[in-house]
This record gives structure tokens, sequence and C-alpha cells, in this order.
């Protein structure tokens, strides 16, 4: 069997993994738009031996693509992702790398619950045994904790990661106010992290700190792991580098029209690249020029400070820069909305970002002092209260804009307020401070749904015969916590269905 895969993120890794496991004598090819991202000198090298000039040409590269931008965001040493310019405050990633956004993601996995799962034509028991397969894979640090009454089995299958004892006491006071009024009920716990965490694996994680630089180690997963991985089995036959522009099916096969120039004879064809890019295959491929939504979770960013006595790691030099644990803002009303805030020390990488390097053998002292008494938080809303994109084919080119902004700001002032009276005090202390929404939070979804897509989509994902997509295009909607996890799963599942 012939396979056609485009895409090479997370959806197109788990369409290998549903191969591997439902049609191993298949034979893939993946068609890529991405690019093999420039192999930097510090690549491979432990952060200890980078050097000043270094640093200072890896921020210089990040300030040229973001300029001043707050906070900055995660690169694959110094290269960032493009936006698509759709309005103001809403400027949604461009996925142009080998790996897709899986190269610059937070590896925070959670899977959905079940209420996550309405509109889907399935629910959170199929989807089970795809969660433990895309575990196997990726594999998951964390560890049992007041998280699992939210989010019931978690699939965590390695150690949990070491955090800052401020962020640990942060922790426990959250879990410490078991008497909490107010709209939401708000527990507190590690994160689980798509991070190699065994101490005796070639990759595992050495806490360097530099997460939001790259991992030297590969420690946190990416799918270009799974496609090498299928590449040295044989399942994977090739990858084309290049643009696809549309798809047909006709007399039982599929074909595709490429930059590169057409390709066809395929037996099932997978499509992997991500809504922005499945929407723009297929609305060319079905002559659809506008009305297609995708939409996007509104996501805030804010600080806490730890003001308590000396601790353990108050001189922190050894952690990871990635979030550490997740609040969890359960709403007690049932039509309530549910809201992820992920914890973050606040770590060198800012510092440097924020002021010339050549400042920073002066500052290294404040910082490090500094980093046990700010953290960061970024907190996440549903695509039911969130921003939501337009798309539209003008002169044969994808074109994103702002449609809505969604009521999120009036639940993530409700949050935040309850927020203030359960985390200041014992030392810590959230100020009262403005709303800072960021431009994307890079979960997309929603291009076409399966409960009321424009173009109908079966419950395996095919939308044209032998054409299917096993990206996040078919999630109705997204919720606050990441989507990586389930878009894996569910593009294994839709292998196995689609093999009937």
């Amino acid at each position: 069997m012939r396979v056609a895969i485009i895409g090479s993120g997370p959806a197109a890794a788990g369409v290998l993994i549903g191969l591997e496991k439902h049609a191993p004598d298949a034979s893939a090819t993946i068609f890529d738009i991405g690019k093999v991202p420039d192999i930097n000198p510090v690549h491979t090298r432990a952060p200890r031996d980078w050097s000043e000039e270094e640093y200072d040409k890896l921020h210089a590269q990040i300030k040229s693509q973001f300029g001043f931008a707050f906070p900055p965001p995660k690169t694959f040493f110094g290269q960032g992702l493009r936006k698509h310019p759709a309005g103001q405050n809403a400027k949604p990633f461009i996925s142009e790398f080998y790996g897709g956004l899986s190269r610059h993601w937070s590896a925070s996995v959670f899977p959905f619950v079940e209420n996550d799962f309405a509109g889907w034509p399935v629910g959170l028991s199929e989807m089970s045994e795809y969660y433990a397969e895309i575990s196997d894979e990726i594999g998951i640090s964390g560890k049992q904790d007041e998280l699992n009454s939210y989010f019931g089995e978690d699939y965590v299958n390695r150690p949990p990661i070491d955090i800052p004892a401020p962020i640990q006491k942060l922790n426990d006071r959250i879990n410490g106010e078991t008497k909490q009024s107010g709209p939401y009920r708000i527990i507190s716990g590690l994160n689980r992290l798509a991070v190699e965490t065994n101490s005796n694996a070639a990759n595992s994680c050495v806490y360097c700190g530099e997460c939001m630089y790259g991992c030297f180690r590969s420690s946190i997963y990416d799918a270009t792991r799974t496609i090498e991985r299928a590449k040295e089995k044989g399942l994977l036959e090739k990858i084309v580098n290049a643009k696809v522009s549309s798809v047909a099916s006709s007399n039982g096969t599929v074909s595709l029209k490429t930059s590169a120039g057409d390709f066809d004879g395929f037996d099932k064809l997978y499509l992997g690249a991500g809504c922005f890019g499945t929407s723009e295959i297929m609305m060319r491929t079905l002559g659809i020029n506008d009305g297609i939504t995708v939409k996007d979770n509104n996501s805030y960013v804010f600080p806490i400070f730890y003001l308590g006595g000396a601790s353990r790691n108050g001189n922190h030099s050894e952690y990871i820069s990635i979030t550490n644990t997740i609040l969890a803002c359960v709403p007690r009303d049932k039509n309530g909305h549910y809201a992820h805030v992920h914890i973050s020390p606040f770590a060198d990488y800012y510092w440097r970002y924020y002021f010339p390097v050549g400042y920073w053998r002066y500052l290294k002292f404040f910082a490090s002092k500094f980093k046990a008494r700010m953290i960061l938080a970024k907190m996440y809303f549903p695509t039911q209260i969130s921003k939501s994109y337009s798309l539209s084919l003008n002169d044969d080119k994808l074109k994103v804009e702002k449609k809505d902004y969604g009521p999120s700001d009036e639940y993530a002032r409700a949050v935040l307020k309850q927020l203030r009276r359960v985390i200041t005090g014992k030392g810590f202390l959230l100020p009262p401070v403005k709303l800072v929404r960021m431009s994307t939070s890079s979960h997309y979804v929603g291009a076409f749904p399966y409960s009321e897509s424009r173009v109908p989509v079966k419950p395996n994902g095919e939308i044209m015969r032998h054409v299917y997509i096993a990206d996040s295009s078919v999630f109705p909607e997204s919720p606050a916590q990441t989507l990586t996890f389930t878009i894996m799963a569910n593009a294994a599942r839709t292998v196995r269905e689609s093999l009937g």
C-alpha cells in the first residue's frame, strides 16, 4: 500500500505511529514544505560551553525577528516562526520547519477530558488506547497529584521533573487552600512533559535551563524523531520537500500537485499540514474561496512574585525553563469554562533578551537571585470564548484575517481575581495587573470540524475518497490545555479506522 502524508509535524508523526502498528508493510512518502533549520554552532553543545559572542549572535537573530516582544517566544536555536498578519493582536504562527510546530512547542501533554470531545465521533474511552500508544512513543514525565482529579489518567511513564523550591511552595500554597471561595476550584500539580527524565537514557534532561533556545540533547520530543525512526525501519520511503497545492482522487487512487511536479498512484493520503496548511490545500482542491473559520485559544501572561525567606534553589542554576507546574482552574458552574495556567521560572533567557548581552556579567548574580522571586504565568482559555480567523483565497494565495476576539477577557479577570485571593500571602504576591493578551497560542482548530463542517468529514477523517484529515482541522473546538497529545492520538486513530 502506497501512502502519502502531507506535513512533518505531530499529526504526521501520529500517522506514522498508526501505520507502524496497523499497516507495517505500507510504503509512505512525506510531502512537506518544511526546511531543515540551519545548524547553529551551539546546536549540539552544552550551554555552559557557549561563549558570550555566541549568546550575542543568538539574541541578535531572535530580536531581528521579534523586536521587543513580551514574553519573547521559544526558538529553535535562534530561529523563530513567522506569523500570518491577521490583524491587531492576532498573528497566528506559520510552520515552515521540518518537524512542524513541535520544533518550538512547550512539550506540555495533557489528554482531553470527556467534555472536550463534544461534537466528536468518539469519546475518551475510545481515545484511551491511542493516548497510550503515543505516550509510549514520546515519553511523558510527571506523577500522580491533584491534577489527576480533573484529568484522570495522564499516561505518565517517566520520572517527574525537579522544580525550584519557590514553585514547589506555590504548588503547596494553592493546594493547601482547601476552602476556596469563588467561581473556580483551583488546584496545582506538576506539568506533564514530553521530556526524557530517565537518568540512564542517552538523551536525559540535564537541567541546563536553556530550553527556550532549544534542547541541545534532544531531551524534548519533536516529531522528527518519529519520522527519522520510520525512515530507518523502511516504513517511510522518502521525503519530498515541496509545497502541495491541491490533491485529487479518482479511480481508487490519489494524486497531488506540488511545487516539484505532480505525483500519483497513492492508495491513501493523510493531511497533516496543520489548520492553515490543510485548509489552503482543501480550499483550492474543492474550489472554496472563503467562508472557512479557524479557532485559536486566547492566552494571557502575568507575573507572580515570591517574597518569602531564603530557600533551597534560591540561587537555582539547574532547572527546566519551560512550564514547571500547572494551575487547573475548574469552573464550579457546569456552563463555565476551564482555564489552564502554565507556571514557569523567569529564565536567564529573558534577562539576556531584554538587556544587552554584554551586561550579563553584571546581571548574572542579580538574575540568579531574582529567578527565585519572579514566576511567569500564562493563562489559556478554550476556543468557545476565544479568537477566530476567517480564511480566504485571494489570487490563489491564502489570506488570514482576525474574525473575532471572543469574550475571554471577562473570564480572565474573574480567574485573576480569585487567583489573587488564593495566592497572595505566605510569601507570594500576585499584583494587580493589566490583562496582557498574547497574539496567539499556536493551538488552531475547526477548519473542517467533525460536527458541523461545510464539507462533510466522516468519523474516520475522510473528506474525499481515500483522502483523510489527520490534524486538528477536524477538531470542533480546542480546550484550554495543549493539543499536541490529542493531535497525535487522533492521527493514529484516523489511520486505524481508515484501514477498516
